[in-house]
């Protein structure tokens, strides 16, 4: 009886198993003993916020260089930044995607172009297993949990240019035929790759 008086006190009636609370603000069912789940819907207790405030700002993100070595690049990925008015909500953990172009030697001397999407939460991403002396192309675009349910396309920022590192090999049978006096013909076999 006690805890009925003071539901009665804060404004809460109760009629069989349905609570009335602060003018029909809030109905909430509960069981036929006890109190154990009341909930508490009012906006002052539970602010959402806007809807601008659940994505980060769209803008030109872009990847930092960190290391280069011949079969992998490193690199660091920005901070989102808030929307204006929306410095006091935490965004959701911030999905960075990552979209790398690269161009592939054929046999027959034609290039062709490969692209490969990454995504991660970390601040730092190492791609691995590259090929040495080719310049990918890295676009980056951040995301987060409410892209997908508020129907967001993903925004790519300016390309950044990075090339892979490496040491070319000794040529192999290397042959010399003199021509003349002051001229000669080298040849030798073109590298495996």
């Amino acid at each position: 009886m006690k805890l009925d008086l003071t539901l009665w006190q804060m404004g809460i009636v109760k009629y069989d198993n349905i609570l009335k609370i602060n003018e029909f603000k809030c109905l909430n069912v509960l069981p036929s003993k006890g109190y154990r789940n009341i909930k508490s819907l009012d906006k002052s207790l539970q602010p959402y916020s806007l809807t601008r405030c659940l994505t980060p700002n769209v803008k030109d993100y872009h990847v930092d260089k960190v290391n280069i070595t011949a079969n992998s690049i490193t690199v660091r990925l920005p901070e989102p930044i808030l929307n204006d008015g929306c410095e006091r909500y935490n965004l959701a953990t911030t999905i960075y995607n990552i979209s790398v172009n690269y161009l592939t030697c054929l046999d027959n001397d034609l290039n062709k172009s490969e692209e490969f999407n990454v995504q991660t939460y970390e601040r730092h991403y190492e791609f691995q297993n590259l090929t040495p002396f080719t310049e990918y192309t890295l676009k980056l675009a951040l995301s987060n949990f409410y892209f997908d349910k508020l129907s967001i396309g993903l925004q790519f920022g300016a390309d950044v240019k990075l090339a892979t590192a490496g040491k070319l090999n000794a040529p192999e049978d290397v042959r010399v035929r003199v021509l003349t006096p002051t001229l000669a013909a080298v040849y030798w076999k073109p590298l495996k790759k």
